[in-house]
Parts: structure tokens; C-alpha cells; sequence
């Protein structure tokens, strides 16, 4: 019997191919990482791929910026999801490899994840998801503007 893609996540054709291409030069680029290029690999293939234009502005996506809330301990956080070639904890800037990134990649605002944790699995909840805002051939992220940054 052959087996059944179950599409529960939302994803665009650029982060599909994005994340492809890094699962593709994963090997030796990524040592230690194992576990959470599996966990990546388990979630790609129950992606949804949908046009840019017709994905929600509530999907996490790369380079949405996330707000979450952990209910047990009142923990709350805000990052931009990015390629690990890109993550910045001090700058708020969470690697797609993270468990917390894998978890919340392709799924909407309002969700109830678990995400896998050193002292056991923890439930995050997804508050609020921004989208980069596209501008020309490039991407500027709305938290730029507010800030008055250059365009």
C-alpha cells in the first residue's frame, strides 16, 4: 500500500525549495544536527506547497516573525524564523533547526504546538504571526518601518 501524504502544514514553493536545498548540503554542513534535520525532514513531507499569494498571513513561514506563549510557565517570545546560516539569539533571529523552529514552521496563529524539550515536551502556543513585507525584488520586514529603518 502505498502512503498517504496527510498535509497539515502550509508552506510557499521558496521555502520549499529553500529547505530542500539545505536538507540537500545538510551533510557535513550540519554535524550535531541530526536529530533536528530529521525532525525538518518529517515535517517537509507533510507540507502543503501554496502559492505566496494564496498563503495566509497567520502561516509561519521563513522570516515571519512569531510570537509565542508556553501556558505552564507564562514564558513569552518573540523571534524571526530563519536559516540557521542566519540565527542570531541575541537579535531574536530562531534557526529553522531549532525544535522550537521546526515545531512552528507551516503552522498557523492561534495553534497549540509541542515542541521537544531537554526536560521533556513542552505546549507553545502560536499568538501572533507578521510577514515580511515585499517591496521591489526584495523583503522588508514591517518591524523595520515601524522602527523608522531605511527601505
Amino acid at each position: 500500500m502505498k502512503a498517504v501524504n496527510t498535509a497539515l502544514f502550509l508552506a510557499t514553493e521558496h521555502d520549499m525549495e529553500r529547505l530542500l536545498g539545505l536538507l540537500d548540503d545538510a551533510p557535513g554542513r550540519f554535524d550535531g544536527d541530526e536529530e533536528a534535520l530529521r525532525a525538518l525532514r518529517r515535517k517537509l513531507y507533510r507540507v502543503q506547497v501554496v502559492p505566496r499569494s494564496s498563503l495566509d498571513p497567520d502561516v509561519v513561514t521563513l522570516y515571519s516573525r512569531v510570537h509565542v506563549h508556553d501556558p505552564t510557565d507564562g514564558e513569552r517570545m518573540r523571534f524571526e524564523l530563519v536559516p540557521p546560516a542566519e540565527a542570531d539569539l541575541e537579535r531574536n533571529r530562531l534557526s529553522i533547526l531549532a525544535p522550537l523552529g521546526v515545531a512552528v514552521f507551516g503552522c498557523r496563529a492561534g495553534s497549540t504546538i509541542e515542541v521537544a524539550a531537554p526536560a521533556g515536551p513542552r505546549r507553545i502556543r502560536i499568538l501572533e504571526v507578521r510577514q515580511p513585507v515585499r517591496k521591489a525584488h526584495r523583503f522588508v520586514v514591517p518591524w523595520q518601518l515601524e522602527a523608522g529603518c531605511p527601505t
